[in-house]
């Protein structure tokens, strides 16, 4: 499962800058190993990219993966350098320190990630947003604005679909491409 998600990430962030296609209906980039990569541009600029793929998991190990910070380096290794939990201050909301070093354009950054969790009757929803208002003095993040999601629903016995939708400014220019497919 780790092997998988690790997959899911680093093609989440290898493909949502320089293959974002250039319209707003989505747009299959890559299609391997189970896990689909879709992007889009939207209306400012940002790039979002989704990418789906169905584990033979529940749904409660999927969401303990995403969760457990302390591991979060062995699987999002791809560009999550350091994540640190700054604060918790309810049972459903994290901030994390975030030291990412994303593919090239874009330089290494230091960014403060206000994640929140909603539990809703078919699926579950991991949001996550870019906090700029609590970034440390003298820092600026190179990603921009990071916002994004991960949607946990059951597939069966044993199952999850998990779909991870990302929305990205960055802050510096990137080349578009087409996408493949």
């Amino acid at each position: 499962m780790k092997r998988t998600i690790h997959f899911l990430i680093g093609w989440i962030f290898l493909l949502s800058l320089p293959w974002a296609a250039n319209a707003a209906e989505w747009h299959l980039g890559k299609d391997a190993d189970g896990v689909r990569v879709y992007s889009r541009d939207a209306a400012d600029g940002s790039i979002e990219v989704k990418a789906e793929t169905t584990l033979d998991v529940p749904l409660a190990s999927v969401m303990a993966l995403i969760v457990d910070y302390d591991a979060a380096t062995r699987w999002r290794s791809e560009m999550i350098k350091s994540m640190k939990l700054k604060d918790h201050p309810n049972d459903r909301t994290w901030i994390l320190q975030v030291h990412a070093e994303p593919p090239w354009p874009l330089p290494a950054s230091d960014n403060v990630i206000e994640a929140v969790l909603y539990a809703e009757p078919e699926q579950v929803v991991y949001k996550y947003k870019e906090r700029p208002d609590l970034q440390p003095p003298g820092t600026t993040s190179a990603l921009g604005a990071m916002n994004g999601e991960w949607i946990l629903r059951p597939a069966g016995p044993q199952r999850t679909k998990v779909i991870s939708v990302m929305f990205m400014k960055p802050s510096v220019p990137v080349k578009r491409m087409p996408s493949a497919g």
